[in-house]
C-alpha cells in the first residue's frame, strides 16, 4: 500500500466482517462523505439545542432534596404545624466592649423599625422588642425590655444587661453570653410562588437597609446569616465562576492544545467540538423540563474536559500517521480506524459513569450526570461527523514543528517499556506501597455535611456565619414536636413536666446553646406570679392555673409576637426548639440520634418525634447519596469490566479494567482522607466523575494491548511496547489537559466545587500511575503465566 492510499478502502463497499471491519468501513464512509456528516451533525444538534429552554431555574434550598426525601416531608410537617421559622439573623458587633450602651441599643432599635419595612417579614425580634414579664398587681404585662424614646441611665443599662444574659429565650439567640454581639432576627413568609424573584428581592434590600446602617455607625460590625442568604449568596458565587473558572479554563485548554498539537486548526476544531457537545448535551436534558439550581453550573466544565480526550485520541492518531507518510485522508481514516472502536467503548463507559449519579439522592447533581452523560456522548458524535471530516477537508500541511512529546514518544515509552521489563518487582512494590499507604486514609474519610462549608473561607457569607456561630446560635437547629394526650392535653402538668425534663437534658448536650419550650414559659410566669420567689420557677401542680398564665402569657404579647412557633394551632401538640452552635452534619446526627435515643427510654410513646430542621435535612443528603453512589459507582466498574471482556475476548482484560480503574480511585479518596476527610454532598459526585475519568486512558491502553497481542501474535513484551508506542503519548496528553481542565475549578469560591477538583485531580493522576505502570505489569505477568500455561498444554498434548 502506497503512503497515501486509502488503508482497506475496500471495506467502504463492502459490508463489513469484523470490529476492525465495521471500524474501517466506519472511518472510510466518514471522511467520504465529509458534507454529510457534518449536516447529520448539525442536524442533531440543532434538534437537541432546541430543548435548552426547558430547565426550570430554583433558588430554593428545597430543589437540592426529592420529593420523597423524608427528612424534607418532615421539615415540610414542621412548617404546616407551627408557623414558618424561615429566619434571618442582623447581627451587630462593637468594636469594643458590649452592645449594652445607648448607641448600641439605639442602633438595634433603628435596625429593627427600618426591618419591618422590608418584604416578606412577619416578625422582628431583639433585645429592644423583647417581652420582659412582670407582674402588676393580679395583672401580666409585658413591656419591652427597653424602653422606647428614653435616656438611659448606667443603673437601666445594667439591669437590661443583667435580665439579657440570664434570659433563655436571649442568651445564645439574639444576644452572645459575653454581651459582645447581639442580633436582630427576622422571620420570613415568603409564598414561594416564585422563589428567583422573592429572595433576591428581601435579600438585596436587606443589604441596602445594613450598607445604611453601617454608613451611620461606622464603629459597629454588621454580619448577616441564615438559610435565605445563603440562597442567595449560593447562584452569585457560582455565576461568578464565570469570570474565575471559565476565562482561563477556556485560555489553559487552548494554549496546552496547541503546545500539543502545533496545530491551531487542530486545536479549535476539536475544541469547537467539545463546545458543540455542550450545547447538545444540555439541550437534550432539556427537553425533559427539569428542576436545577446552581449545583449544574460545574457540568460545562466537566464535558468540556471529558470531551477533548476523543479529540486527543484523534489528533494525535492523525499526527502520527501523517509522520508515516499518510496523506491527510488516509491519516484520518487510519487514526478513526484505529480510535474509533475505544472511543465509542470509553464514551459509553463515561457516560454510564455519570448516569451513576442518577442514585444521588439530591436532583440537581442527577441532572448534572445526565448533562454529562449526554456531553460525553455528543463528544464522540461530533469527533467523529464534525472534527474528522473537517480536519480531513481543511487546507494546509501537517505541522512542521512536531510536538517534542511525540517525536520522543516512541524513545521515551520504549525507555519505559525497558525498565518495567528489568524491574518489574520493584516498580511493582513501589507502586503498592504508594497504593497502601493511600488506601490507608479512606478510614480517615467521614460523611460530613457542613453547609457553611460549602463556601471557601474568604466568601463573605462563610465570614458572616462563621463569626455568628462563634458568638451566637447561627441557623443550626433541631426541632421535636411533641404531642399531648386528649384535648388541650399540652396543658397538662404531667405532659409539660415530661418536657421540661427532656429540654434540660437537651440543655447538657455537646454544642446545644439554647433550648425553647413552653415549659420555660410557664415556669417563668409562675415565678413572676409569685413575687419573683425562684422556689416557684417550675410547673405548677393544676392544669387550670397552667391554662390560665398560658392565656394570660399570650394576652400580653405586643403587636406581632404570638406563640404559634411554638404552639400547634389546635394545641395538640408543643415544640421544642433545640438551638445548635455547630453546622457539622455529623455533629447534627449525632445529637439527634441520642436525642430520639432519650425519648425512647424516657417519653411515653405517645409524645414521641424525629427531628426535624433544614440543617438536618443537609446532614442527612450526603449520608443518603454516598451509598446510592457507592452502589452505582460499583455496578458502573463491573459493567464496564464485563464489557472489556467481551469487547476485547478475554477475562485478563476485565480483571485489568477493574483494577485499573478501582485502584485510582480508592486512592484518591484515601488522599482526601489525610489531607481533609470530610465527605460532604459534592464530593458524592465524585465517584462518578472519578470512575469516568479514569476509564478512558485505561480502555484506550487495553484496546491497543488487545491489537498488538492478540491481533498480531505478539508477545507479551512486544505487545507492551507496541501498545505504550501508540497510545502512551495520548494518555500523558489527556491526563495532563484533564488535570488542567478540573485543576481550575479549585479557583471557585464555592468550596463543594474546590474539594471536587481536588479529588479528581488526584484520581487522574492516580490512574495515569495504574496506566503506565501497574497495568502494564499487570499484562506482563498474566500474559507470560498464560504463555508457560499454553506452552505447558501444548507439550502435554503432543
Amino acid at each position: 500500500m502506497s503512503p497515501t492510499a486509502l488503508p482497506d478502502q475496500s471495506t467502504a463497499h463492502q459490508p463489513p466482517t469484523s470490529r476492525r471491519a465495521v471500524a474501517n468501513y466506519l472511518a472510510a464512509q466518514i471522511i467520504a462523505h465529509p458534507w454529510l456528516s457534518m449536516l447529520l451533525g448539525f442536524v442533531v444538534l440543532l434538534t437537541c439545542a432546541a430543548g435548552a429552554g426547558g430547565y426550570h431555574y430554583s433558588l430554593d434550598h428545597r430543589a437540592f432534596f426529592s420529593s420523597d426525601n423524608p427528612q424534607l416531608a418532615a421539615y415540610e410537617q414542621l412548617n404546616n404545624d407551627y408557623s414558618k421559622t424561615d429566619a434571618v439573623l442582623i447581627a451587630v458587633k462593637p468594636a469594643e466592649g458590649d452592645v449594652f450602651t445607648a448607641d448600641t441599643l439605639q442602633a438595634l432599635r433603628e435596625i429593627s423599625e427600618a426591618a419591618w419595612q422590608l418584604p416578606f417579614v412577619q416578625r422582628v425580634e431583639s433585645l429592644n422588642n423583647f417581652a420582659h414579664v412582670q407582674v402588676d398587681g393580679d395583672n401580666l404585662n409585658t413591656d419591652d425590655l427597653v424602653p422606647q424614646d428614653a435616656q438611659l441611665s448606667t443603673e437601666q443599662l445594667a439591669e437590661i444587661r443583667d435580665v439579657a444574659l440570664n434570659e433563655p429565650f436571649l442568651t445564645r439567640a439574639l444576644v452572645a453570653d459575653n454581651g459582645q454581639m447581639a442580633a436582630v432576627r427576622l422571620t420570613l413568609n415568603m409564598p414561594g410562588v416564585k422563589p428567583r424573584e422573592e429572595i433576591p428581592t428581601f435579600v438585596l434590600a436587606l443589604r441596602e437597609q445594613v450598607a445604611a446602617a453601617q454608613a451611620q455607625h461606622p464603629t459597629l460590625t454588621f454580619h448577616l446569616a441564615g438559610q435565605t442568604i445563603a440562597n442567595q449568596a449560593f447562584p452569585e458565587e457560582s455565576q461568578a465562576d464565570f469570570v474565575r473558572v471559565w476565562p482561563w479554563f477556556t485560555l489553559t485548554l487552548l494554549a496546552v492544545l496547541w503546545l500539543l498539537f502545533r496545530s491551531l486548526k487542530a486545536t479549535l476544531v476539536i475544541y469547537t467540538a467539545c463546545q458543540l457537545a455542550v450545547i447538545a448535551g444540555a439541550g437534550l436534558v432539556g427537553w425533559l423540563k427539569p428542576t436545577v439550581n446552581d449545583a449544574v453550573i460545574v457540568a460545562p466544565v466537566m464535558i468540556l474536559a471529558l470531551a477533548l480526550a476523543d479529540g486527543i485520541h484523534l489528533v494525535v492518531g492523525w499526527l502520527q500517521a501523517q509522520r508515516r507518510g499518510h496523506d491527510k485522508q488516509a491519516a484520518m481514516i487510519d487514526s478513526l480506524s484505529r480510535n474509533i472502536g475505544p472511543m465509542t467503548t470509553t464514551s459509553v463507559l463515561t457516560a454510564l459513569g455519570f448516569l451513576s449519579l442518577h442514585f444521588n439522592d439530591s436532583p440537581p447533581f442527577r441532572v448534572m450526570g445526565y448533562i454529562v452523560a449526554c456531553g460525553v456522548l455528543f463528544a464522540l458524535l461530533f469527533t467523529l461527523l464534525f472534527s474528522a471530516p473537517l480536519l480531513s477537508r481543511l487546507p494546509g500541511k501537517a505541522p512542521k514543528q512536531v510536538p517534542t512529546l511525540l517525536e520522543g514518544d516512541q524513545r521515551g515509552m520504549a525507555r519505559l517499556a525497558d525498565v518495567l521489563e528489568r524491574h518489574p518487582r520493584w516498580i511493582l512494590t513501589a507502586v503498592m506501597l504508594v497504593a497502601g499507604a493511600m488506601l490507608a486514609g479512606l478510614s480517615q474519610n467521614r460523611i460530613n455535611d457542613d453547609v457553611v462549608k460549602y463556601y471557601t473561607p474568604g466568601t463573605q457569607f462563610r465570614i458572616d456565619m462563621d463569626a455568628v456561630n462563634a458568638q451566637l446560635t447561627g441557623t443550626s437547629e433541631l426541632n421535636y414536636s411533641l404531642k399531648g394526650q386528649g384535648d388541650s392535653g399540652i396543658l397538662e402538668p404531667e405532659y409539660l413536666r415530661a418536657v421540661d425534663a427532656y429540654a434540660s437534658w437537651l440543655k447538657t448536650q455537646p454544642y446545644v446553646t439554647q433550648v425553647n419550650s413552653l415549659a420555660d414559659i410557664i415556669k417563668r410566669v409562675n415565678q413572676v406570679m409569685h413575687g419573683d420567689d425562684p422556689a416557684y420557677y417550675r410547673i405548677p401542680d393544676s392544669r387550670e392555673e397552667i391554662a390560665q398564665y398560658l392565656l394570660q402569657y399570650e394576652l400580653s404579647l405586643p403587636f406581632g409576637a404570638d406563640l404559634n412557633y411554638l404552639l400547634r394551632l389546635d394545641r395538640s401538640a408543643a415544640r421544642v426548639r433545640v438551638a445548635v452552635a455547630t453546622t457539622s452534619g455529623q455533629a447534627l446526627l449525632s445529637l439527634n440520634e441520642h436525642a430520639e435515643a432519650w425519648q425512647a427510654q424516657h417519653l411515653p410513646a405517645y409524645m414521641q418525634a424525629p427531628g426535624a430542621s433544614l440543617s438536618l435535612m443537609f446532614a442527612h443528603i450526603g449520608e443518603r447519596s454516598i451509598s446510592g453512589m457507592f452502589a452505582g459507582m460499583l455496578a458502573s466498574l463491573v459493567l464496564a469490566s464485563l464489557a472489556a471482556a467481551w469487547l476485547f475476548g478475554h477475562v485478563r482484560h476485565a480483571l485489568t479494567c477493574f483494577v485499573g480503574n478501582l485502584l485510582p480511585i480508592g486512592m484518591a479518596f484515601g488522599a482526601w482522607g489525610w489531607l481533609n476527610g470530610n465527605i460532604d454532598l459534592g464530593l458524592t459526585v465524585v465517584l462518578g466523575i472519578a470512575f469516568s475519568v479514569v476509564i478512558d486512558d485505561t480502555i484506550h491502553f487495553i484496546s491497543k494491548y488487545q491489537r498488538e497481542c492478540d491481533e498480531l501474535q505478539q508477545s507479551a513484551s512486544a505487545a507492551l511496547r507496541g501498545a505504550l508506542k501508540h497510545v502512551g503519548y495520548a494518555i500523558l496528553t489527556t491526563s495532563l489537559v484533564l488535570g488542567l481542565g478540573f485543576a481550575w475549578l479549585a479557583n471557585s469560591n464555592i468550596q463543594i466545587t474546590v474539594n471536587t477538583a481536588i479529588v479528581t485531580c488526584l484520581a487522574i493522576g492516580f490512574a495515569l500511575l495504574a496506566d503506565l505502570l501497574l497495568i502494564p505489569l499487570m499484562y506482563l505477568w498474566l500474559d507470560r503465566r498464560r504463555s508457560v500455561t499454553t506452552a505447558f498444554s501444548s507439550s502435554r498434548s503432543v
